[in-house]
C-alpha cells in the first residue's frame, strides 16, 4: 500500500486505479507507458497480448504490441469536416483551405481531455491499439499485463478528461472501431469489466520479488524536540561496509544506496514520504560500518514505520517496519529526550547528518556493545528551571540494570546501586535547555539485554524526569 500511495496518489486519494490493481497484483510482469521508450517484449507477455489482439481483431498488428491492446482513443478520429471542397488553387503557391466563420469557430475549439484543435468525426478509426510502430494516441496511457493472473490479463489505463482524476481504466468506445471482429469481444476485454473477472476468479496473492538480503542492515529511532507543535524524528540505520561495492560516482569513489522511508498514521490517512540516493564516500572513513540518519518533524502520535535500504547496482535490500511512538515535547514541564545510543561523540567535524550543535554524534542502531566497551549516549533536557540570578541547577543519575530486573523511579537508584552500577552527577548552567553526552562503564553489568536509565531532578523546579533505553552486552568472545 505505502507504493501505491507513493507513486499513484497524485491526483486522486488514496491512489487511481492503477494503485488498486498494484495492492491486489503487486508489480506488473511488463508495464509500458506513453513517452516511454518501450522494452521488448518477453516471450510470455506477448502470448498474453496476442492471445487478446487476436480474439480482438480482424488483422494482424503493425508492429510489437508494446502498449494498450485494448483500443484507446486514436487521433484518427480528428477530422476537418467540409474543409476539402473550399480548397482553392493558387497558381505557382501552395493548396490553401477557405473556411467559413462556422468552420474557422469549430477549427478553434479544443477538444476535451486532449491540446488538438479540430473538429471530432466519430468515424470507425477514433480508437486503436498502441504498437511499437504506430501510436496515433490523444490520451496518456499505461499497460500492464499479468502473466499468471487468471491465465493471463491485461490492463489499459488511461488519462481522460485532461487527466484531472489521474488514470483510470481505458473506457469502452463511443462506436466500435471497424477493425474488431465482434462488439461482444470488446466488452469482454475492456479493462473494467476483465478486472472484475479477475477478482473474482483469481486470488490476490502474487510473488513478491525477492532480492538479496543486505549484511549487517540495522536501524533505530528516536526523537527530540523542536520550535512549535512537532517533534523531531530521526531514523537511523547502519550497513556492513564490507557488503557493499565501491563505485566511482561524481562525488568520487564510495558506495551509494538507496533509501526511502514512509510514515503513516494509525488510520492510514496521512503518510510522510522520503526517498533519495546516498553517496558514502570513501573518505568520510567509514570503512566498517555505512551510517545514516533521515531526520524529519511530525505531528506527536502513534505512526507505522517502513524503512527500506538497497544498494544500487546489486538490489540487496534490507527493510523494517515498526510502530512507533513520537513523543510530545510542547508542555513546560521537565523533560528528558530519548537516548540516542551512539558509537562514536566528539565535535561536530562536518559530517551533516551527525551533527548535534556543536557535538558529532554517531548513532549505533544495533544498540550492541562489546565486553569492556564503554557505553556512549546523547541526551537532550528540556525547560529546567532558573534561579533569581539565571542560574540551573541540577543532577543526572545513570544506572544499568538487567532487563528481568524492574527498577522505576528514585527507588530504582538506591537499589542499583546494590545490583548494578549507578552514578549521580551535580551539573548547573544558564540555559533552560541542555544538550550534552555521558560515558557508562560497563563492567559490572550483565552479558545480554540491559536497559539503560537516565534520571534528571531539577534542584530548582523540584521536578524530576526519566527515560530509558535498551541495549545488549555481548558475551566475551562473541
Amino acid at each position: 500500500m505505502w507504493i501505491a500511495r507513493r507513486d499513484y496518489s497524485d491526483l486522486a486519494f488514496p491512489w487511481d486505479r492503477r494503485g488498486g490493481v498494484y495492492v491486489r497484483y503487486g508489480e506488473p510482469d511488463y508495464r509500458a507507458r506513453s513517452g516511454w521508450v518501450p522494452s521488448l517484449l518477453p516471450p510470455d507477455v506477448e502470448a498474453v497480448k496476442t492471445s487478446i489482439y487476436q480474439q480482438l481483431y480482424k488483422d494482424p498488428p503493425d508492429g510489437e504490441l508494446v502498449g494498450p491492446v485494448f483500443p484507446i482513443r486514436s487521433d484518427a478520429g480528428l477530422a476537418f469536416r467540409g474543409i476539402e471542397e473550399n480548397i482553392v488553387e493558387i497558381p505557382g503557391g501552395p493548396l490553401t483551405p477557405t473556411l467559413s466563420r462556422a468552420q474557422e469557430a469549430e477549427l478553434d475549439r479544443d477538444r476535451a481531455g486532449t491540446s488538438v484543435l479540430g473538429a471530432f468525426d466519430p468515424n470507425p478509426e477514433g480508437y486503436a491499439p498502441v504498437t511499437l510502430q504506430k501510436d496515433n494516441s490523444i490520451v496518456r496511457w499505461e499497460s500492464w499485463t499479468y502473466v499468471h493472473v487468471g491465465g493471463g490479463f491485461v490492463f489499459d489505463f488511461t488519462q481522460e478528461t485532461g487527466g484531472s482524476g489521474g488514470f483510470d481504466f481505458a473506457p469502452l468506445p463511443a462506436f466500435s472501431p471497424a477493425s474488431l471482429k465482434s462488439s461482444i469481444r470488446l466488452a469482454e476485454f475492456a479493462p473494467k469489466i476483465a478486472y472484475e473477472r479477475a477478482v473474482v476468479e483469481s486470488p490476490d496473492a502474487y510473488d513478491a520479488p525477492s532480492y538479496p538480503e543486505l549484511v549487517g542492515f540495522e536501524a533505530d529511532v528516536f526523537d527530540f524536540r523542536v520550535e512549535g507543535d512537532k517533534t523531531r524524528l530521526d531514523v537511523a540505520y547502519a550497513v556492513s561496509a564490507a557488503e557493499l561495492n565501491v563505485r566511482l560516482t561524481p562525488q568520487g569513489r564510495g558506495r551509494v544506496l538507496t533509501r526511502s522511508v514512509a510514515l503513516a498514521d494509525t488510520a492510514f490517512s496521512h503518510v510522510t514520504r522520503q526517498e533519495r540516493t546516498v553517496v558514502f564516500r570513501e573518505d568520510e572513513g567509514e570503512t566498517e560500518t555505512v551510517v545514516d540518519v533521515i531526520p524529519s518533524q511530525l505531528a506527536p502520535g502513534r505512526y507505522t514505520l517502513t524503512l527500506t535500504v538497497r544498494e544500487v547496482g546489486t538490489g540487496k535490500t534490507g527493510s523494517v517496519t515498526r510502530e512507533v511512538d513520537v513523543e510530545n515535547y510542547s508542555d513546560d514541564s521537565l523533560r528528558v529526550s530519548d537516548l540516542l545510543l551512539a558509537s562514536e561523540v566528539g565535535d561536530y567535524t562536518g559530517r551533516t547528518r551527525f551533527r548535534r550543535g556543536p557535538l558529532g554524534v554517531v548513532p549505533r542502531p544495533s544498540r550492541t556493545y562489546q565486553a569492556g566497551e564503554r557505553l556512549r549516549f546523547y541526551y537532550e533536557i528540556y525547560n529546567l528551571k532558573q534561579d533569581a540570578f539565571g542560574s540551573t541547577r541540577y543532577k543526572v543519575t545513570t544506572s544499568i540494570a538487567a532487563i528481568d530486573s524492574r527498577l522505576h523511579g528514585v527507588g530504582a537508584f538506591r537499589r542499583a546501586r546494590s545490583q548494578e552500577a549507578a552514578a549521580t552527577v551535580e551539573q548547573a548552567g544558564t540555559k533552560t535547555t541542555e544538550r550534552s553526552y555521558l560515558e557508562v562503564d560497563l563492567a559490572s553489568a550483565r552479558p545480554g539485554m540491559n536497559r539503560l536509565i537516565f534520571y534528571v531532578e531539577d534542584l530548582n523546579g523540584n521536578s524530576t524526569a526519566e527515560k530509558e533505553a535498551l541495549f545488549r552486552l555481548a558475551k566475551a568472545g562473541e
